[in-house]
């Protein structure tokens, strides 16, 4: 579906930006994995990719849904889906 695609247009980006463009080091696999965390940075990733005018439609229903973002940091405890505006890291060491 829709998901499908999208983190398979995502990581080709990734991976054209670290093997042919050298842009980047690494492929950022939280982008990857953000992309199923809601439906509003779904949306919104296809928007920006697909000129259809039914996609600015689907983002104005979408768009007042709170964004996630996926924590992996080196202090964390577990890979959580936190909201991204409140990123809480909690440290394992504490």
């Amino acid at each position: 579906g829709a998901l499908d695609d999208a983190t398979l247009a995502r990581y080709l980006e990734q991976h054209i930006a670290v093997a042919l463009k050298e842009t980047q080091a690494n492929v950022n696999w939280p982008k990857l994995y953000e992309l199923g965390a809601d439906i509003h940075t779904l949306v919104k990733f296809l928007r920006k990719r697909i000129p259809c005018k039914c996609l600015d439609e689907k983002y104005q229903q979408v768009k007042s849904i709170t964004k996630m973002g996926f924590c992996d940091g080196p202090n964390a405890i577990s890979l959580e889906w936190i909201a991204a505006k409140h990123f809480i890291v909690v440290d394992a060491e504490a």
